[in-house]
């Protein structure tokens, strides 16, 4: 005969919503345990982020220094982009959307001192604009001297 096991089901209901962790950590308060267990989907992302975004796998140089160099150059872009995440936009904006906007913002030079905006994605500029409020981020004509600003208020959001 099927059936459900009432007492079973009731008993895992009690449990619902709660992790279970198991470390042989002893000396750690739980939620100390818990805070470092989840900031490692942070070391996760960072691998990621430095494979698949910023290409540091396949290296197709040879010699031992520009390996060296290679890597160095896509370390340092991860730590600007975790600076930007976390100090400039206090995580209010993830890594793949930063990367997303700083790949897609294009600007074309009129050649009259001014600029036509022409980058396609909107959504990740509305995050952007949001948490700093440049308001002229999306305008499809630009100054050169709202471009500047751009720039400048970009520099003043981490001071």
């Amino acid at each position: 005969m099927i059936g459900i096991d009432k007492e079973k089901v009731n008993e895992d209901l009690k449990y619902a919503g709660y992790n279970l962790m198991v470390t042989s950590e002893l000396d750690m308060e739980p939620l100390q345990i818990y805070q470092t267990y989840h900031s490692l989907w942070k070391i996760e992302e960072s691998f990621r982020i430095t494979k698949s975004y910023l290409d540091a796998r396949p290296v197709y140089v040879h010699k031992k220094e520009t390996i060296y160099g290679h890597f160095l150059i896509c370390y340092l872009s991860l730590f600007l982009l975790r600076v930007l995440e976390i100090k400039v936009f206090k995580n209010q904006i993830n890594s793949y959307d930063l990367i997303d906007f700083i790949r897609d913002f294009r600007v074309v030079n009129k050649g009259d001192g001014s600029y036509i905006n022409i980058s396609r994605n909107q959504t990740v500029n509305e995050k952007v604009k949001k948490a700093t409020g440049l308001t002229n981020l999306d305008a499809l004509f630009l100054t050169e001297k709202e471009i500047n600003n751009l720039f400048q208020n970009c520099i003043l959001l981490d001071s």
